[in-house]
Protein backbone atom coordinates (compact mmCIF):
# COMPACT_ATOMS: atom_id res chain seq x y z
CA UNK A 1 0.00 0.00 0.00
CA UNK A 2 1.37 3.01 -0.84
CA UNK A 3 1.59 6.01 1.62
CA UNK A 4 -0.86 8.70 1.06
CA UNK A 5 0.81 11.93 0.19
CA UNK A 6 -1.40 13.95 1.49
CA UNK A 7 -0.82 16.55 4.41
CA UNK A 8 -1.71 16.01 7.20
CA UNK A 9 -1.84 12.66 7.92
CA UNK A 10 -0.38 12.58 11.25
CA UNK A 11 -1.01 13.97 14.34
CA UNK A 12 2.41 15.80 14.95
CA UNK A 13 2.12 17.46 11.48
CA UNK A 14 -1.79 18.67 12.82
CA UNK A 15 -0.04 20.34 15.68
CA UNK A 16 2.86 21.63 13.10
CA UNK A 17 0.86 23.72 11.17
CA UNK A 18 -1.21 24.65 13.94
CA UNK A 19 2.11 25.86 15.93
CA UNK A 20 3.14 27.58 12.33
CA UNK A 21 -0.35 29.14 11.81
CA UNK A 22 0.05 31.06 15.73
CA UNK A 23 3.55 31.62 15.04
CA UNK A 24 2.59 33.52 11.78
CA UNK A 25 0.43 35.50 12.99
CA UNK A 26 2.31 36.50 16.32
CA UNK A 27 2.54 39.95 14.94
CA UNK A 28 -1.14 40.43 15.08
CA UNK A 29 -0.82 40.05 19.08
CA UNK A 30 2.44 42.78 19.06
CA UNK A 31 0.21 45.15 17.02
CA UNK A 32 -3.18 45.09 18.87
CA UNK A 33 -1.43 43.78 22.48
CA UNK A 34 -2.97 40.73 24.42
CA UNK A 35 -4.72 42.48 26.35
CA UNK A 36 -6.92 44.44 24.21
CA UNK A 37 -7.08 41.55 22.27
CA UNK A 38 -8.36 39.79 25.59
CA UNK A 39 -10.78 42.20 25.92
CA UNK A 40 -12.51 42.45 22.57
CA UNK A 41 -14.46 39.84 20.77
CA UNK A 42 -14.06 41.52 17.31
CA UNK A 43 -10.29 41.14 17.90
CA UNK A 44 -10.95 37.48 19.28
CA UNK A 45 -12.93 37.43 15.96
CA UNK A 46 -9.95 38.95 13.82
CA UNK A 47 -7.53 36.59 15.08
CA UNK A 48 -9.71 33.32 14.60
CA UNK A 49 -10.10 34.39 11.34
CA UNK A 50 -6.31 34.85 10.59
CA UNK A 51 -5.17 31.91 12.44
CA UNK A 52 -7.47 29.61 10.54
CA UNK A 53 -6.88 31.35 7.16
CA UNK A 54 -3.32 30.52 7.99
CA UNK A 55 -3.57 26.90 8.12
CA UNK A 56 -5.77 26.40 5.60
CA UNK A 57 -3.11 28.64 3.25
CA UNK A 58 -0.30 26.35 4.91
CA UNK A 59 -2.09 23.50 4.38
CA UNK A 60 -2.89 23.66 0.46
CA UNK A 61 0.64 25.21 -0.28
CA UNK A 62 2.17 21.50 1.47
CA UNK A 63 0.16 19.84 -1.13
CA UNK A 64 0.64 21.79 -4.34
CA UNK A 65 4.10 21.23 -3.88
CA UNK A 66 3.37 17.33 -3.38
CA UNK A 67 0.99 17.61 -6.43
CA UNK A 68 -2.20 16.63 -4.20
CA UNK A 69 -5.48 18.63 -4.45
CA UNK A 70 -7.19 20.00 -1.37
CA UNK A 71 -10.71 19.57 -2.55
CA UNK A 72 -13.44 20.40 -0.44
CA UNK A 73 -16.68 19.55 -1.75
CA UNK A 74 -19.13 22.19 -0.33
CA UNK A 75 -22.27 21.11 -1.84
CA UNK A 76 -24.73 19.12 0.28
CA UNK A 77 -24.99 15.54 -0.42
CA UNK A 78 -27.60 13.07 0.95
CA UNK A 79 -30.23 15.67 1.42
CA UNK A 80 -32.88 13.07 1.32
CA UNK A 81 -31.75 12.46 5.30
CA UNK A 82 -30.65 16.37 6.43
CA UNK A 83 -33.85 16.51 8.27
CA UNK A 84 -32.59 13.05 10.52
CA UNK A 85 -29.00 14.73 10.82
CA UNK A 86 -30.64 18.00 11.92
CA UNK A 87 -33.07 16.05 14.33
CA UNK A 88 -30.19 14.79 16.20
CA UNK A 89 -28.08 18.01 16.87
CA UNK A 90 -31.41 19.76 17.77
CA UNK A 91 -32.24 16.98 20.39
CA UNK A 92 -28.47 17.01 21.86
CA UNK A 93 -28.27 20.42 22.44
CA UNK A 94 -31.63 20.85 23.65
CA UNK A 95 -32.06 18.00 25.82
CA UNK A 96 -27.93 17.02 26.47
CA UNK A 97 -25.76 20.06 25.84
CA UNK A 98 -27.68 22.53 27.20
CA UNK A 99 -28.95 21.32 30.24
CA UNK A 100 -26.16 19.59 31.28
CA UNK A 101 -23.83 22.79 30.92
CA UNK A 102 -26.56 24.63 32.82
CA UNK A 103 -25.80 22.54 35.77
CA UNK A 104 -21.99 22.90 34.95
CA UNK A 105 -21.98 26.68 34.73
CA UNK A 106 -24.04 26.82 38.67
CA UNK A 107 -21.31 24.87 39.92
CA UNK A 108 -18.55 26.35 38.09
CA UNK A 109 -19.53 29.79 37.22
CA UNK A 110 -17.26 30.89 34.53
CA UNK A 111 -19.32 32.25 31.70
CA UNK A 112 -20.03 35.83 31.22
CA UNK A 113 -23.74 37.56 30.71
CA UNK A 114 -25.07 37.34 27.11
CA UNK A 115 -23.64 40.30 25.19
CA UNK A 116 -26.68 41.67 23.27
CA UNK A 117 -24.99 45.20 21.75
CA UNK A 118 -23.88 45.40 18.38
CA UNK A 119 -20.76 44.26 19.18
CA UNK A 120 -22.88 40.92 20.76
CA UNK A 121 -24.73 40.74 17.84
CA UNK A 122 -21.71 40.39 15.10
CA UNK A 123 -20.45 37.91 17.33
CA UNK A 124 -23.55 35.81 17.34
CA UNK A 125 -23.48 35.83 13.40
CA UNK A 126 -19.72 34.94 13.01
CA UNK A 127 -20.88 32.38 15.63
CA UNK A 128 -23.46 30.79 13.14
CA UNK A 129 -20.56 31.97 9.81
CA UNK A 130 -17.54 31.91 10.22
CA UNK A 131 -16.82 29.74 12.86
CA UNK A 132 -18.57 26.95 11.16
CA UNK A 133 -17.35 27.28 8.06
CA UNK A 134 -13.63 27.60 9.20
CA UNK A 135 -13.94 24.68 11.99
CA UNK A 136 -15.39 22.30 9.43
CA UNK A 137 -12.94 22.94 6.88
CA UNK A 138 -10.09 22.36 9.20
CA UNK A 139 -11.10 19.57 11.02
CA UNK A 140 -13.49 17.63 8.78
CA UNK A 141 -11.84 18.47 5.38
CA UNK A 142 -8.33 18.66 6.31
CA UNK A 143 -7.77 16.92 9.23
CA UNK A 144 -10.11 14.49 9.01
CA UNK A 145 -9.87 13.58 5.60
CA UNK A 146 -5.59 13.34 6.32
CA UNK A 147 -5.99 11.12 9.07
CA UNK A 148 -8.47 8.35 7.13
CA UNK A 149 -5.65 8.04 4.45
CA UNK A 150 -3.09 6.29 7.59
CA UNK A 151 -5.84 5.38 10.21
CA UNK A 152 -9.11 3.57 10.55
CA UNK A 153 -12.05 5.24 10.28
CA UNK A 154 -13.11 5.07 14.16
CA UNK A 155 -9.51 6.20 15.62
CA UNK A 156 -9.62 9.34 12.53
CA UNK A 157 -12.74 10.05 13.56
CA UNK A 158 -11.99 9.91 17.35
CA UNK A 159 -8.89 12.10 17.14
CA UNK A 160 -10.30 14.30 14.99
CA UNK A 161 -12.90 14.94 17.59
CA UNK A 162 -11.06 14.95 20.15
CA UNK A 163 -8.64 17.78 18.89
CA UNK A 164 -11.64 19.89 17.92
CA UNK A 165 -13.01 19.62 21.39
CA UNK A 166 -9.70 21.09 22.96
CA UNK A 167 -9.50 24.16 21.22
CA UNK A 168 -12.90 25.24 22.32
CA UNK A 169 -10.73 25.54 25.74
CA UNK A 170 -13.85 25.79 28.25
CA UNK A 171 -14.64 22.83 30.60
CA UNK A 172 -17.67 22.96 30.06
CA UNK A 173 -17.82 23.05 26.21
CA UNK A 174 -15.53 20.58 25.63
CA UNK A 175 -17.22 17.48 25.96
CA UNK A 176 -20.04 18.58 24.15
CA UNK A 177 -18.07 19.50 21.12
CA UNK A 178 -16.32 16.34 21.45
CA UNK A 179 -19.65 14.33 20.99
CA UNK A 180 -20.93 16.65 17.92
CA UNK A 181 -17.25 16.16 16.44
CA UNK A 182 -18.05 12.33 16.35
CA UNK A 183 -21.41 12.99 14.73
CA UNK A 184 -20.01 15.35 12.46
CA UNK A 185 -17.29 13.10 11.13
CA UNK A 186 -19.31 10.51 11.15
CA UNK A 187 -21.35 12.46 8.46
CA UNK A 188 -18.10 13.60 6.44
CA UNK A 189 -16.87 10.14 6.21
CA UNK A 190 -20.58 9.01 4.47
CA UNK A 191 -20.49 12.13 2.46
CA UNK A 192 -17.76 13.27 2.04
CA UNK A 193 -19.69 17.07 2.08
CA UNK A 194 -17.80 19.65 3.95
CA UNK A 195 -20.87 22.21 3.26
CA UNK A 196 -23.22 19.65 5.24
CA UNK A 197 -21.29 19.62 8.16
CA UNK A 198 -21.42 23.18 7.88
CA UNK A 199 -24.72 23.44 7.63
CA UNK A 200 -25.22 21.08 10.79
CA UNK A 201 -22.03 23.06 13.01
CA UNK A 202 -24.28 26.53 12.20
CA UNK A 203 -27.73 24.58 12.85
CA UNK A 204 -26.12 23.80 16.61
CA UNK A 205 -24.76 26.83 16.99
CA UNK A 206 -28.35 28.45 16.25
CA UNK A 207 -29.96 25.41 18.81
CA UNK A 208 -27.87 27.34 21.72
CA UNK A 209 -28.14 31.27 20.68
CA UNK A 210 -31.77 31.16 20.37
CA UNK A 211 -32.24 29.33 23.71
CA UNK A 212 -30.04 31.48 25.63
CA UNK A 213 -31.68 34.03 23.84
CA UNK A 214 -35.21 33.17 25.20
CA UNK A 215 -33.46 31.78 28.54
CA UNK A 216 -32.16 35.33 29.03
CA UNK A 217 -34.97 37.83 27.52
CA UNK A 218 -38.02 35.92 29.74
CA UNK A 219 -35.90 34.69 32.67
CA UNK A 220 -35.95 31.26 32.51
CA UNK A 221 -34.99 29.03 35.36
CA UNK A 222 -31.88 26.64 34.72
CA UNK A 223 -32.67 22.91 34.73
CA UNK A 224 -31.86 21.45 38.11
CA UNK A 225 -30.34 18.27 38.47
CA UNK A 226 -33.11 15.75 38.18
CA UNK A 227 -34.73 17.21 35.07
CA UNK A 228 -31.28 17.54 33.38
CA UNK A 229 -30.76 13.87 34.05
CA UNK A 230 -33.74 12.69 32.71
CA UNK A 231 -33.75 14.93 29.81
CA UNK A 232 -30.53 13.95 29.05
CA UNK A 233 -31.07 10.13 29.35
CA UNK A 234 -34.43 10.54 27.19
CA UNK A 235 -32.64 12.46 24.50
CA UNK A 236 -29.69 10.09 24.47
CA UNK A 237 -32.49 7.11 23.35
CA UNK A 238 -33.92 9.14 21.01
CA UNK A 239 -30.63 9.95 19.24
CA UNK A 240 -29.73 6.18 19.35
CA UNK A 241 -32.06 5.33 17.64
CA UNK A 242 -32.63 8.49 14.79
CA UNK A 243 -28.39 7.58 14.00
CA UNK A 244 -29.37 3.85 14.38
CA UNK A 245 -31.70 4.82 11.27
CA UNK A 246 -29.16 7.05 9.01
CA UNK A 247 -26.34 4.28 9.30
CA UNK A 248 -29.38 2.16 8.03
CA UNK A 249 -30.58 4.36 5.43
CA UNK A 250 -27.02 5.25 4.42
CA UNK A 251 -26.10 1.77 4.43
CA UNK A 252 -22.52 1.73 5.66
CA UNK A 253 -20.83 -0.68 7.60
CA UNK A 254 -19.35 1.82 10.28
CA UNK A 255 -19.26 -0.58 13.47
CA UNK A 256 -17.15 -3.16 11.85
CA UNK A 257 -14.89 -0.86 9.42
Amino acid sequence: MIESKFFPNKIIQVFALFLSSLISVFPFFIIFKIDELSNSDLLKTLWFILVNSTFIIFTWFINFRRKQKLELHFEITRFKYLYLMLFVVLIFQVGINIPINNILEQLWPISTKPNYTREGLYIALGAITIGPVFEEIIFRGIILKGLLTRYSVKISILLSSLMFGLIHLKPVQIWGAILLGLFFGFIYFKTKSVGTVILLHSFANICVLVFKYFQDSFNLTYFDLTVSVLLSVSSSIVIFFIIRRLITDLKIEFFNN
